[in-house]
């Protein structure tokens, strides 16, 4: 991770003073890096941020494999992190089932609130964007996927009894 965001920093860096380098890499092969990085970290799916025009965004999906296809629809739990000209990672928003919460809480002082979809919340920063180490992010991923089995079974438990109509 070290020698990852010591290549970040010397693009940032050097990158804006010669641009005409031709050793230097794209902003699309650092965006790679970048998601190379956390996917290998996190061991779940994650990928540039089509969200935003912005090159230094990426979404990480803690329900889905590296490799795997994008979920679809607004209920696909997901973190948004960007990564700064420092090459420290920013955390943006998380969007999770409300049990997921429950077992995160308030995150650098701000509290989850709720979405136009039952039983999900989001998280956004208010103000600056807080730093956060892979360590930080491995507990969120965490979190959302029991939050994840958590709900599943709520459902399961529910259905289990119920007799078709």
């Amino acid at each position: 991770m070290n020698e990852f965001i010591g290549k970040w920093r010397k693009f940032m860096v050097e990158g804006w003073e010669n641009e005409l380098n031709e050793n230097m890499p794209s902003s699309e092969e650092i965006l790679q890096d970048i998601v190379n990085e956390l996917e290998a970290g996190l061991n779940v799916l994650v990928l540039p941020a089509d969200i935003n025009p912005k090159k230094n965004k990426v979404v990480i999906y803690p329900s889905s494999q590296p490799g795997g296809e994008k979920p679809y629809g607004p209920m696909a739990q997901r973190i948004v992190v960007s990564y700064n000209n420092e090459g420290e990672i920013e955390l943006e928003a998380i969007v999770g089932y409300s049990r997921s919460f429950d077992r995160i809480g308030p995150i650098d002082g701000v509290e989850a609130g709720k979405t136009r979809y039952v039983g999900q919340k989001i998280w956004m920063a208010s103000g600056s964007n807080p730093l956060v180490s892979i360590k930080t992010l491995k507990y969120y991923v965490e979190q959302l996927q029991q939050g994840l089995e958590s709900e599943s079974q709520a459902q399961a438990d529910f259905y289990k009894d119920r007799q078709p109509d």
